[in-house]
């Protein structure tokens, strides 16, 4: 709202203008963008879904040549349709020419996986190479994901990220033959989230599908955190307590991030991580002291800091608002 008072009194706009801002201000109009988009997305998933429960309980009859032929034409027909339809490439955003080419280009990268996974399970396609099986899946969505400028299926790319470097350190931890703390795999996924918030940040600095930032930055800082977090659990000893500092530490780069960009999502999963890591600290201090003579202790950080925290919550929605 300040940016259109500067404006106004910069004689740019006339008071007409502002007073029609204020007005819409003071009671936006609801859009049903969000929700549809979301009804489109969770129906796509759905019919996937559907078509693998029904070709799993009439297999037999149906016959495995058979399903291959039309996995193989779903996905051969989506992307044909995909790249016919939609406009060329371009390093920035690109606009669809249609809902449905979007929504299509997703069924058809969903087809896909389902494509290459039924290979693999049914004829070994990969033998025993289950990186390798992961890892093209993952270099074919990032394709699209940067092709057609589909958030969506970057998303999907990220995901086929994050299984292909699980698989290639352990396996055995994906597939619960061992714990997670016997094995390399937290710092691997605290490698991919610095990997994903460096591209999130490179994306931006060379104008390369800069709106994809936002995307990196969603799945860098929840891995990131959720890592060091996990990393609290499972390796307890003396210096323990730097993995919910580095969380802290790491939530409060993002969160002046998220504060630059205007984003009270970014602001909020930072928060959110940084209190949790922050109640950790605060409980391994309590083991000092004598809870039973000293109990107000307890009370006053998980009593009273959560009320704290809604507040700051709260005010600072306010303030985004009116910017």
């Amino acid at each position: 709202m300040k940016k259109y008072q500067k404006l106004y009194a910069a004689g740019l706009i006339s008071a007409e203008t502002l007073n029609r801002v204020v007005q819409l201000r003071a009671k936006p109009v609801f859009s049903l963008h969000r929700e549809i988009r979301m009804m489109l997305y969770a129906g796509i998933l759905m019919l996937s879904t559907g078509l693998g429960i029904l070709i799993y309980q009439n297999l037999d009859s149906i016959g495995h040549q058979v399903i291959l032929a039309l996995i193989t034409a779903i996905t051969t027909g989506c992307f044909w349709y995909t790249f016919k339809n939609q406009p060329p490439y371009q390093p920035g955003k690109s606009n669809s020419t249609s809902v449905a080419a979007d929504y299509i280009l997703l069924f058809g990268c969903l087809s896909l996986l389902s494509l290459l996974a039924y290979l693999q399970f049914q004829y070994e396609l990969f033998g025993t190479r289950y990186g390798l099986a992961t890892f093209i899946p993952a270099v074919i969505l990032f394709f699209m994901a940067y092709r057609f400028d589909h958030q969506g299926v970057l998303g999907m790319a990220i995901t086929n990220l994050a299984i292909w470097m699980g698989v290639s350190v352990s396996p055995k931890v994906l597939f619960g033959m061992t714990r997670i703390n016997e094995s390399p795999l937290i710092w691997t996924y605290v490698s991919l989230a610095l990997l994903l918030i460096a591209a999130a940040y490179l994306s931006e600095w060379t104008r390369l599908k800069p709106h994809f930032k936002f995307i990196y930055l969603h799945f860098g800082s929840h891995i990131l955190h959720l890592s060091l977090l996990t990393a609290w659990f499972a390796y307890p000893g003396s210096y323990h307590w730097i993995y919910p500092l580095l969380t802290i530490f790491s939530a409060a780069l993002l969160y002046k991030n998220g504060r630059r960009e205007h984003s009270f999502y970014l602001l909020l999963v930072q928060l959110f991580y940084a209190y949790i890591a922050a109640s950790l600290l605060y409980t391994d201090w309590l083991k000092w002291i004598n809870l039973g003579s000293d109990p107000y202790l307890f009370v006053l950080w998980y009593i009273i800091s959560p009320v704290l925290l809604a507040r700051h919550i709260y005010h600072l929605h306010k303030k985004l608002k009116q910017q």
